[in-house]
């Protein structure tokens, strides 16, 4: 009768139980990246509308002050006030999906130290010329078929020698900090975790190319994109790529403003951007070099 017995809990076996990991979540990048952009919109034409205001309030004509303020959109400080504000707008669609992860910050957004030291910022912030030369040449070839937004060369003349140091240190700090938060930080390092990294560099450089709407300004910045994705994914941290992105805008504004303002010879325009790539040519092939060498001694171990 044993042998009929049925059997007991003790005689059962249970199966483990494995609990999938789920898959991150990438819509998130691509909501950040749209969100930072109707936020843009959105705070400049609540500063729009405040300078109007403003204007209406100190008893001014707001018909002729509207009529007149696209051509004050080239002034220096009205650049910086509306730069400001889409700026805000990024850094906000950064922080906010950022602090809703459970994730720590630091980890999030990659502000940890670079592989395999800083030793290789100088390399790769010298290497960013190359991909600067390619984007200027993408913009030019534009310039062929499509006329470039004036607002740029207006912009340049209208800078005087007082506005030249705020506005490089503006134009090259307030963008290489917070547009590489967002995308090399959060975005790129989120599309990381689903997707292969040539898969995931080229998409965060298309979406950091679009946000700048202009088609000159997102031809010279998809390559530059692509640099700085590619020193983020190599040194695992974004460091590297905001000094790249702050080198890369100071370096371009500032030589404007010493062409604009010293007396610098015809051929030394010529011959100094040329001197300039050929450096950033050699760091670009050394920082290459370096980054392949660090991935045979990872595939060593």
């Amino acid at each position: 009768m044993d042998d009929l017995a049925e059997p007991g809990f003790a005689d059962i076996e249970l199966s483990p139980i494995v609990v999938q990991p789920s898959k991150p979540r990438v819509w998130t990048a691509f909501t950040a990246v749209a969100a930072a952009l109707v936020l843009a919109v959105g705070f400049q034409i609540v500063l729009v509308v405040g300078l109007i205001a403003w204007e209406a309030a100190n008893g001014g004509d707001v018909e002729e002050f509207a009529q007149r303020l696209p051509a004050e959109l080239g002034s220096t400080w009205m650049f910086m006030a509306f730069a400001s504000v889409a700026q805000l707008a990024f850094f906000l669609a950064t922080v906010i999906p950022v602090s809703l992860t459970p994730m720590p910050v630091r980890e999030r957004l990659g502000l940890l130290r670079p592989r395999p030291s800083w030793a290789i910022v100088p390399l790769v912030m010298i290497a960013s010329w190359v991909s600067l030369a390619v984007g200027i040449g993408f913009a030019l070839a534009l310039a062929l078929v499509v006329p470039p937004d004036p607002m740029v060369e207006q912009l340049l003349n209208n800078i005087t020698m007082g506005q030249a140091v705020p506005f490089v240190l503006f134009i090259a700090l307030v963008p290489g900090i917070v547009e590489e938060l967002l995308f090399r930080g959060y975005v790129q390092r989120r599309l990381l975790e689903r997707w292969t990294p040539g898969a995931a560099i080229f998409v965060t450089s298309l979406l950091f190319a679009i946000v700048h709407l202009q088609p000159h300004h997102v031809a010279l910045a998809f390559p530059i994109g692509l640099w700085l994705g590619i020193v983020a994914w190599k040194t695992g941290s974004v460091y590297p790529s905001i000094f790249c992105h702050a080198f890369i805008n100071g370096s371009l504004n500032a030589w404007r403003m010493v062409v604009k303002f010293a007396d610098v010879p015809e051929s030394a325009q010529r011959v100094a951007p040329i001197v300039a790539l050929l450096v950033g040519l050699v760091c670009f092939l050394l920082a290459i070099a370096y980054f392949f060498r660090q991935d045979r001694k990872v595939a060593a171990i």
